[in-house]
């Protein structure tokens, strides 16, 4: 897989939620912890508002402290004075001390797989955290737990096709692999990407479903005497042709695209124009056979 096309290993998406939630709660530090490989404990990074780097490094222990309680009852947890809480073990309380952490707020990050993280946040006095800074957290540590979530889906689907993308057509004869199943990738690939919260994760899932098809487009034969005349779709009519060639109606499309059925039939007319194609079954095998599509 090439480098840049997978994101779990490159992204770290608990650290982007830590800074966010600095800049849009009333919050004096965030932090994030992130599960180490044994899953035994996770470890505090990403620090931002810090005075010191006494939190920088420090192993949680699942249960332990106001985050390993977070994640070991899958809920938001807060304090109002973290010293002096009772309900919450106090093995960290020399480091916490040392940032001048009074009230702290501590969210579990989860995928399928379990909690993988813990968003934190902390106030130098002694106070209570109010509701709209929890809720601001958990929709961040949601936000995170998506892209988490997508780029697991984006890694498993990028193997899948890798054979076919590593060799073009000839090995993908040879190999077997399905381009009924390619195009499903791409997709869904489409789909997960217009559902995402967020511009730069669409921007994002929208170029990899493209670049799925790069290796396979049908190029001119050098000296062919009838080349294939070049055609160019926008972008969002190769979604449409995409959805169309899994079998989708406009209604569908539409819901999964996040755009009205009607404007499905502006762009789908539109990219039958170009391709001079009668009708959708047609403007599919056109786009297949040009290489615009899967």
């Amino acid at each position: 897989m090439a480098r840049g096309e997978t994101a779990v290993a490159d992204r770290d998406h608990l650290a982007d939620a830590a800074r966010r939630l600095r800049m849009t709660a009333n919050l004096d530090v965030t932090f994030r912890g992130r599960f180490a490989t044994d899953r035994r404990s996770f470890t505090l990074a990403s620090l931002y508002g810090c005075r010191t780097a006494a939190l920088r490094g420090l192993s949680i222990q699942p249960g332990a402290g106001v985050g390993g309680k977070a994640m070991a009852q899958v809920r938001p947890v807060t304090v109002d004075d973290y010293t002096r809480a009772d309900d919450i073990s106090h093995q960290y309380d020399r480091a916490v001390g040392a940032e001048g952490i009074r009230a702290m707020l501590a969210v579990p990050v989860r995928t399928e797989h379990g909690v993988v993280g813990v968003l934190y946040g902390g106030i130098r006095t002694t106070q209570t955290i109010g509701e709209p800074v929890v809720r601001q957290a958990v929709r961040l540590a949601r936000e995170a737990e998506f892209r988490i979530a997508v780029d697991e889906i984006v890694e498993r689907r990028l193997a899948e096709v890798a054979p076919l993308r590593a060799g073009g057509d000839g090995l993908a004869d040879q190999n077997g692999v399905d381009r009924e199943r390619l195009r499903e990738v791409q997709a869904e690939l489409l789909e997960i990407a217009h559902a995402a919260p967020d511009s730069s994760t669409r921007q994002r899932l929208s170029a990899l479903s493209r670049r799925i098809v790069d290796p396979i487009e049908n190029t001119p034969t050098p000296g062919d005497p009838n080349p294939e005349p070049v055609v160019r779709l926008s972008e969002r009519e190769v979604d449409v042709l995409i959805q169309v060639a899994v079998g989708c109606n406009n209604a569908e499309i539409g819901r999964r695209l996040s755009i009205l059925p009607t404007t499905v039939k502006s762009y789908l007319q539109s990219a039958m124009r170009k391709l001079d194609a009668h009708n959708r079954v047609e403007a599919v095998c056109t786009a297949r056979r040009l290489g615009l599509i899967p």
